[in-house]
């Protein structure tokens, strides 16, 4: 979550989808926010995250009507349940699915969100191909073969200094 914060700069638009990580994520951007505070949007389709950022951030809740024709976000912060190794990253369900290709295509910057033991699975639906992608932010239990995957793809890797983290949240 620390490592995916650095990526945000003033005047973002977001989307983070409804994931687990992505919840640590935007827990990490309000600790951010009492140290200096960012300008950003943030759209997204999960309660939690709404009521996790609304104080302190503009929130849009999706679920109105799809409007291709706009690129309202610029970035987008995705979770995953695993990877295929080869194309795609993946989940268990077409509705995330089809929510998280939306983001995709809509946004100019695509940063999957996960652990590293997301790598060893793979799920049924692809939904984020490797050359939508363009930075992973995971710990440091990531193999190093898959970093070398991910990185031929053209992804750019971060790994979370979990030492630090688990230092300042002691």
């Amino acid at each position: 979550a620390a490592a995916a914060v650095e990526l945000l700069r003033d005047g973002d638009a977001i989307f983070c989808d409804s994931g687990t990580t992505v919840l640590c994520f935007c827990m990490e951007i309000v600790r951010r926010m009492h140290e200096r505070p960012l300008k950003i949007q943030v759209f997204t389709n999960s309660l939690a995250i709404l009521e996790v950022l609304s104080p302190y951030l503009p929130v849009v809740m999706l679920g109105r009507e799809y409007r291709p024709h706009r690129k309202d976000m610029n970035k987008c912060f995705l979770g995953t349940d695993g990877y295929d190794g080869k194309n795609y990253f993946t989940t268990t369900d077409f509705d995330t699915a089809r929510l998280a290709e939306i983001a995709v295509s809509n946004s100019d910057m695509t940063v999957i969100l996960c652990d590293s033991s997301k790598f060893k699975d793979c799920e049924p639906i692809g939904y984020a191909s490797f050359a939508d992608v363009d930075v992973v932010v995971t710990d440091s239990g990531l193999e190093p073969h898959v970093k070398r995957e991910l990185e031929t793809a053209q992804i750019r890797v971060r790994l979370a200094d979990m030492e630090k983290w688990n230092k300042e949240n002691a």
